[in-house]
């Protein structure tokens, strides 16, 4: 029984690991604070020939339409001193891909912290005091499981950022609409590939920060004497 209880709570921690990683992808994702500082570091406005203030009302507009909270990419700017609609429809038939698969990772997410926490409401009903100590040592096995692959996309990035950034989109899109011309195309304009680079690190950074706050919290709770003397389980 108690190995039983151990494999379903990593299970569940497992869920849970990936309710952190996409919630800090959401996070950080729409950060526009984020997307305005790498514009300027990157001079982004000036390669694309575009106004600070239309280059922020574009991304508004894309990160909008993400979330679903518009339907129309449809946006006449001033480019190199032409009024043009900023996306082709190679661009915004890309972003409908983008929008489902934003989607469907929230649904996901949404699901990994329903599961997980019917799990530990169930763990706290059978296990009572003990429900603490189960729940740190399956989390550690979990990031010990998920670590695996942290380290495996962590070389890879360091290796070669640009093969694994092409690796991913194979793997999410089942089409080519994702390959863009930094000639024509405003959006990969937008996004070079060294933006991408800082948005995945930030991520990584934030995702390693939310499973050390999630740890210390643990390890904070099991040495008070509130729980130490099970006043509430």
């Amino acid at each position: 029984m108690k190995n039983k209880t151990n494999i379903l709570m990593t299970f569940s921690s497992l869920l849970f690991i990936i309710f952190l990683l996409l919630s800090t992808i959401n996070i950080v994702s729409f950060n526009k604070y984020f997307y305005q500082n790498q514009y300027e570091k990157l001079e982004i406005a000036q390669f694309i020939s575009i106004s600070e203030d239309d280059l922020m009302q574009t991304t508004s507009m894309l990160l909008d339409y993400i979330q679903d909270k518009t339907n129309d990419l449809s946006l006449i700017v001033q480019i190199d001193g032409v009024d043009r609609e900023v996306y082709n429809q190679k661009e915004k038939d890309h972003m409908v891909d983008v929008k489902n698969l934003y989607l469907n990772a929230m649904l996901v997410k949404d699901i990994c912290l329903y599961t997980f926490i019917v799990s530990i409401l169930m763990l706290v009903y059978f296990k009572r005091k003990k429900a603490l100590d189960y729940f740190f040592s399956s989390f550690i096995q979990a990031i010990k499981i998920f670590s695996i692959l942290l380290v495996v996309v962590i070389f890879g990035a360091i290796v070669d950022f640009d093969a694994l950034w092409r690796l991913m989109h194979e793997i999410f899109f089942t089409n080519d609409l994702w390959i863009l011309d930094v000639n024509t195309d405003v959006m990969i304009m937008m996004f070079p590939l060294e933006f991408f680079n800082a948005i995945v690190t930030k991520i990584i950074i934030g995702f390693l920060v939310s499973i050390a706050l999630v740890l210390s919290i643990c390890h904070i709770l099991r040495h008070t004497q509130f729980f130490n003397k099970g006043e509430i389980l």
